[in-house]
């Protein structure tokens, strides 16, 4: 029993966390990126891009639930998760570089395109990012096991992060015409995010086992279903509002720093600026996790993030700034890094106490909110832009760029207050926990 209860290594934790290194890219492009491209760049209506970005969200979520079905009922010769990971990459990138290229079509036909592409992007990412995220299953043998390894992997998230802020803006800005550089980015990214996949397709070969037919009793949507129990319900709405804040702030974001601050250059300090302190803060946010648990970590920062949040209001200056966003991105860190640790801790749980095997499905359930948290955030980003008078024309008035300040504030505090009643009514605790995964480690190991 003491070698099956053998924390996972530093170094194997980092090498699963290239996937999230890999990935990463991808995300800063679309998060910070998307809707100015939508805008400024296609120049679509204000009105048609909100719907777009919006819509299209929604189909993430089916696409997402549905990955988690799709991955628990098949099976590969080679793998059960590790097939997923790399095929869904390829897709990915492929769409990635057609929904990010200028075919100069008509509005409409642009508008067309971009929903396809983006459509069959998402097939891909989340195929792959529930594939990867369930490889936590058969790699943690314990709750502090899927901490350090949710947290290392999320190091290795704004190692990439830093990367980005120094070369995305350039790679971005670094053709003549920026639909070109849209086009580059994606396909960089993306091969890089399909080589970081191959790499942990590699290393976690040993944990990926592919169980024979006549061995397996398959999975059926009603025993998926039952694994929507109270604590994931919770964790799935609360995840939802919580997340929404990642879309609503970068979003808004970009027109802060480029009509109300008037330096657009600004963005690329602030992604610094956030990577160097979550690089920092997970190398002893995993601590504080075990310590006081992830439920309190997770109220207690939504709250001082709202703090720090409503404050950006009085800063009159860039470092003031700043050095409120390292508080917020520093309680960031106990929230949506760790949500990974969360849908694995719900996952073993539901296995231990219900005999549930659903893990796929479960990671879906958390990506769904992600992908949900989008188009909330999405929504209020944009709608929000509306409210106050931006009509997408690529000029803000300046009437009307002072306001984006309490936009970006106020509606992301009023969303982060929201997570966290929702979130208080979660009850897993560590000793259940505990229980559960090492009910489970004395099953595999009977089996």
């Amino acid at each position: 029993m003491a070698a099956q209860k053998k924390t996972i290594g530093k170094l194997f934790s980092y090498g699963y966390g290239l996937g999230e290194f890999g990935f990463t890219f991808f995300n800063f492009l679309v998060a910070y990126y998307l809707m100015y491209y939508l805008t400024d760049v296609l120049c679509l209506p204000m009105l048609t891009a909100a719907a777009i970005y919006s819509a299209v969200q929604w189909v993430e979520v089916a696409t997402m639930l549905a990955s988690g079905i799709v991955i628990d009922k098949a099976q590969f010769k080679s793998g059960k998760y590790r097939p997923w990971i790399i095929m869904g990459s390829i897709v990915c990138t492929v769409s990635t570089i057609v929904f990010f290229m200028d075919f100069r079509l008509s509005k409409t036909l642009s508008a067309i395109v971009f929903t396809v592409a983006y459509f069959c992007c998402y097939c891909g990412y989340n195929a792959m990012w529930v594939a990867y995220r369930t490889l936590l299953k058969p790699l943690c043998k314990s709750a502090k096991d899927s901490v350090v390894i949710t947290t290392s992997a999320s190091q290795m998230s704004s190692v990439a992060g830093l990367i980005f802020s120094a070369v995305g803006a350039r790679l971005l800005y670094g053709f003549s015409d920026i639909r070109v550089g849209y086009t580059v980015s994606a396909a960089a990214y993306g091969c890089l995010m399909v080589i970081c996949m191959l790499i942990v397709a590699h290393l976690v070969k040993p944990y990926d086992h592919a169980v024979p037919d006549q061995q397996t009793q398959k999975v059926t949507v009603r025993e998926l279903l039952r694994g929507i129990n109270r604590n994931t319900v919770v964790f799935f709405l609360a995840v939802t509002f919580r997340e929404a804040v990642q879309t609503i702030f970068p979003t808004l974001l970009v027109y802060y720093f480029t009509y109300t601050m008037g330096h657009p250059e600004w963005m690329s300090i602030y992604i610094t600026a956030i990577t160097v302190t979550t690089l920092v803060g997970y190398s002893f946010a995993d601590k504080l996790a075990v310590r006081f648990g992830k439920r309190t970590m997770f109220l207690v920062s939504s709250l001082v993030s709202c703090a720090a949040l409503a404050l950006i209001n009085l800063t009159r200056n860039l470092t003031q700034f700043l050095a409120l966003i390292v508080v917020y991105m520093f309680c960031s860190i106990f929230s949506g890094a760790m949500i990974p640790a969360f849908m694995n801790d719900i996952a073993v749980f539901n296995e231990a106490n219900y005999g549930l095997r659903g893990h796929a499905f479960n990671a879906a359930i958390g990506g769904g909110a992600i992908r949900l948290s989008q188009v909330v955030g999405g929504a209020l980003a944009s709608f929000g832009l509306l409210s106050i008078g931006y009509s997408g024309s690529g000029v803000m008035a300046e009437s009307i760029a002072p306001k984006v300040t309490g936009l970006m504030t106020w509606g992301s505090v009023a969303v982060l207050l929201v997570s966290t009643c929702i979130f208080y009514f979660y009850r897993l605790d560590d000793a259940t926990l505990e229980a559960a995964y090492q009910k489970t480690v004395q099953e595999a190991g009977d089996a």
